[in-house]
Protein backbone atom coordinates (compact mmCIF):
# COMPACT_ATOMS: atom_id res chain seq x y z
CA UNK A 1 0.00 0.00 0.00
CA UNK A 2 1.15 3.75 -1.21
CA UNK A 3 0.04 6.41 0.63
CA UNK A 4 0.24 10.29 0.01
CA UNK A 5 -1.58 11.32 3.16
CA UNK A 6 -0.83 8.75 6.36
CA UNK A 7 1.57 10.77 8.46
CA UNK A 8 1.17 8.30 11.53
CA UNK A 9 4.53 7.60 12.79
CA UNK A 10 3.30 4.04 14.29
CA UNK A 11 2.80 3.12 10.64
CA UNK A 12 6.89 2.79 10.70
CA UNK A 13 7.03 -0.15 12.10
CA UNK A 14 8.39 -2.60 9.12
CA UNK A 15 7.86 -5.43 11.47
CA UNK A 16 3.59 -4.41 12.15
CA UNK A 17 3.53 -2.63 8.30
CA UNK A 18 5.98 -4.33 6.02
CA UNK A 19 4.11 -3.36 2.97
CA UNK A 20 3.24 0.01 3.67
CA UNK A 21 5.27 3.22 2.42
CA UNK A 22 4.58 6.59 2.25
CA UNK A 23 4.91 9.73 -0.06
CA UNK A 24 5.47 12.44 2.42
CA UNK A 25 7.05 12.90 5.82
CA UNK A 26 6.18 10.50 9.18
CA UNK A 27 5.12 12.81 12.24
CA UNK A 28 7.88 12.23 13.96
CA UNK A 29 9.95 13.73 11.21
CA UNK A 30 7.05 17.17 10.95
CA UNK A 31 7.72 17.02 15.12
CA UNK A 32 11.97 17.30 14.56
CA UNK A 33 11.49 19.84 11.62
CA UNK A 34 9.62 21.96 14.02
CA UNK A 35 11.41 21.71 16.81
CA UNK A 36 14.54 22.42 14.57
CA UNK A 37 12.95 25.61 13.30
CA UNK A 38 12.08 26.62 17.27
CA UNK A 39 15.72 26.29 17.51
CA UNK A 40 16.79 28.24 14.90
CA UNK A 41 14.88 31.64 15.61
CA UNK A 42 15.41 31.13 19.54
CA UNK A 43 11.86 30.84 20.38
CA UNK A 44 11.32 28.61 24.14
CA UNK A 45 7.94 30.16 25.19
CA UNK A 46 5.56 28.19 23.10
CA UNK A 47 1.92 27.80 22.44
CA UNK A 48 0.37 24.16 21.02
CA UNK A 49 -2.66 24.09 18.89
CA UNK A 50 -3.68 20.63 17.71
CA UNK A 51 -6.57 18.90 15.66
CA UNK A 52 -8.84 16.76 18.03
CA UNK A 53 -7.98 12.97 16.32
CA UNK A 54 -5.06 11.00 16.33
CA UNK A 55 -2.95 13.49 14.14
CA UNK A 56 -3.15 16.28 16.55
CA UNK A 57 -2.63 13.93 19.65
CA UNK A 58 0.06 11.96 18.75
CA UNK A 59 2.23 14.89 17.42
CA UNK A 60 1.01 16.55 20.55
CA UNK A 61 2.81 13.84 22.60
CA UNK A 62 5.89 13.82 20.15
CA UNK A 63 6.27 17.27 20.35
CA UNK A 64 5.97 17.67 24.18
CA UNK A 65 8.01 14.75 24.70
CA UNK A 66 11.17 16.14 22.33
CA UNK A 67 10.72 19.82 23.46
CA UNK A 68 11.46 18.31 27.34
CA UNK A 69 14.16 15.92 26.06
CA UNK A 70 15.68 18.78 24.12
CA UNK A 71 15.88 21.34 26.65
CA UNK A 72 14.94 24.04 24.29
CA UNK A 73 11.51 25.42 25.55
CA UNK A 74 8.79 25.55 27.56
CA UNK A 75 5.19 24.94 26.23
CA UNK A 76 2.84 28.02 27.04
CA UNK A 77 -0.03 26.27 26.68
CA UNK A 78 -1.85 23.11 24.81
CA UNK A 79 -5.22 23.62 22.58
CA UNK A 80 -7.24 21.35 20.94
CA UNK A 81 -9.77 22.40 18.50
CA UNK A 82 -13.06 21.64 18.18
CA UNK A 83 -14.42 19.52 15.25
CA UNK A 84 -17.44 21.28 13.42
CA UNK A 85 -18.55 25.01 14.26
CA UNK A 86 -18.00 25.23 17.78
CA UNK A 87 -17.69 29.49 18.37
CA UNK A 88 -17.63 29.42 22.40
CA UNK A 89 -14.47 26.99 22.08
CA UNK A 90 -12.91 29.03 19.46
CA UNK A 91 -13.39 32.19 21.35
CA UNK A 92 -12.25 30.44 24.64
CA UNK A 93 -9.34 29.20 22.91
CA UNK A 94 -8.50 32.54 21.10
CA UNK A 95 -8.85 34.05 24.50
CA UNK A 96 -6.49 32.20 25.57
CA UNK A 97 -3.70 32.74 22.96
CA UNK A 98 -4.07 36.74 23.33
CA UNK A 99 -3.60 36.64 27.28
CA UNK A 100 -0.65 33.98 27.06
CA UNK A 101 2.64 35.64 26.80
CA UNK A 102 3.81 33.42 24.23
CA UNK A 103 3.87 34.88 20.71
CA UNK A 104 4.91 31.70 18.90
CA UNK A 105 2.13 29.41 18.28
CA UNK A 106 2.98 25.88 16.86
CA UNK A 107 0.02 24.09 15.03
CA UNK A 108 -0.52 20.40 14.21
CA UNK A 109 -3.97 20.10 12.59
CA UNK A 110 -5.79 20.14 9.35
CA UNK A 111 -6.45 23.12 7.32
CA UNK A 112 -10.62 22.36 8.28
CA UNK A 113 -9.93 22.74 11.70
CA UNK A 114 -8.01 25.77 11.22
CA UNK A 115 -10.52 28.02 9.84
CA UNK A 116 -12.65 29.11 12.11
CA UNK A 117 -9.77 29.98 14.49
CA UNK A 118 -7.95 31.70 11.79
CA UNK A 119 -10.97 33.99 11.00
CA UNK A 120 -11.83 34.52 14.81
Amino acid sequence: MVSYFATCSCLSDRRQFPSFFRTIPSDAFQVRAMLQILRRFGWTWVGLVISDDDYGRHTAQSFQSDLAKSGGGCLAYLEVLPWGHNVAEIQRIVDRMKKSTSRVVTVFAHTSNMLDLMEE
